[in-house]
């Protein structure tokens, strides 16, 4: 047990169902937390009734550790598994196989399994990041932190307070958002590689014609993440200097009453925040048009691979198309939504890695014995 405030608190009910020999149930079904919805949905909760923080949840914990992004390679199994099994689901309703009569029964219950295991994987892999990314977070807040105390006097002039805080509130948070969709860099295109080759076996050369317009849009993700980079730098200098602003008025607020610069002081910190505004603005304008694009890639694949298909002469058949599009619904949102916010997220957090990396390089007490 822990004393916070006096009070005991229980130890983490995250180890113990992790511990448990019931776990396989407690995890997946997130059991273990069910006692705490219970109490809050019956009373308003008080600091006794939360729970201790897990040990591997801890800054003391996390300063000493990185740990690796768990990549899923069973959710892509998960995922493939399903248009196979509709394709083969069509060919025994339509009489064109030779399996068991009991075989439909059997593609069937398997594709629902497979839905289910995708469900539960999915979940379980993004709440596994999100404990990774609160974990890179607070390591890079105690680092900070740390290497403040640190800083000689000579070097802490070339930061200011305003910039110290960007980095813990909001640098640091850049690496928690990256770490919940990293996994799709390598995801992402194995899946839509797998996907390739399964419809090329089923389709044949149309395949290359929508891909190929997938393959155009690719050098633009890079041109919308050289652009979100120039636009995150911009909006931080920008926000630094708010900040900054904001901090020295209210150090001097009793100056500036004296002295009636109230007006003067509200024009320089709108003009600053005009300034973020419009960076922001910008990038938010750019975050639509790659969206709006992404959104629009797949309907053009489809119309490409189908149409290829109906100008070389051939028959579209039921299992073929219902396969394909299973396929192009597995890849849509990884594809049209995920790695656009990845591209985003990861120009985001470089620009926030160069930021704490010029500060982590400022030279510090030297130690005497």
């Amino acid at each position: 047990m822990r004393y916070i405030l006096g009070e005991q608190r229980q130890s983490s009910r995250l180890d113990w169902a992790q511990s448990s020999c019931a776990r396989w149930i407690q995890l997946p079904l997130f059991l273990w937390i069910t006692p705490l919805l219970s109490l809050g949905n019956k009373r308003t909760l008080v600091e006794s009734d939360l729970n201790d923080l897990s040990v591997n949840d801890k800054c003391s914990v996390l300063l000493n550790r990185v740990n690796r992004i768990f990549l899923a390679f069973p959710l892509i199994m998960a995922h493939i598994a399903q248009p196979l099994l509709i394709r083969q689901i069509i060919l025994y309703i339509k009489g064109e196989s030779v399996l068991p009569a009991y075989a439909g029964y059997l593609f069937a219950s398997a594709l629902c399994i497979t839905a289910i295991l995708q469900a539960i994987i999915h979940q379980q892999i993004f709440f596994r990041n999100a404990r990774i990314g609160m974990r890179v977070r607070n390591t890079l807040s105690s680092s900070i932190y740390k290497h403040l105390l640190t800083i000689n006097i000579e070097a802490l002039h070339k930061t200011t307070t305003a910039q110290t805080i960007n980095l813990v509130a909001n640098d640091a948070s850049k690496f928690e958002e990256l770490t919940m969709f990293v996994h799709t860099i390598v995801l992402v295109p194995l899946e839509a590689l797998v996907t390739f080759g399964l419809v090329l076996w089923y389709i044949g050369l149309p395949t290359i014609f929508g891909y190929a317009i997938l393959i155009l849009l690719i050098p633009m993700q890079f041109i919308f993440s050289r652009q979100f980079t120039r636009y995150r730098t911009t909006t931080m200098a920008c926000t630094d200097k708010r900040v900054q602003t904001i901090n020295e008025i209210v150090n001097g607020c009793q100056i500036i009453k004296m002295y009636n610069w109230e007006k003067a002081m509200e024009q320089r910190v709108c003009e600053t925040r005009r300034n973020e505004l419009s960076s922001i603005y910008k990038a938010s304008c750019l975050r639509v048009l790659n969206t709006a694009l992404s959104f629009a890639a797949l309907p053009l694949i489809s119309l490409a691979i189908f149409g290829g298909i109906w100008l070389m002469g051939r028959t579209l058949l039921p299992e073929d198309i219902f396969a394909t599009l299973a396929f192009f619904a597995m890849v849509r949102i990884p594809v049209t939504v995920t790695m656009p916010q990845v591209i985003e997220k990861l120009s985001e957090a470089r620009v926030s890695a160069r930021r704490i990396n010029q500060f982590m390089q400022l030279d510090i007490l030297s130690k005497k014995r």
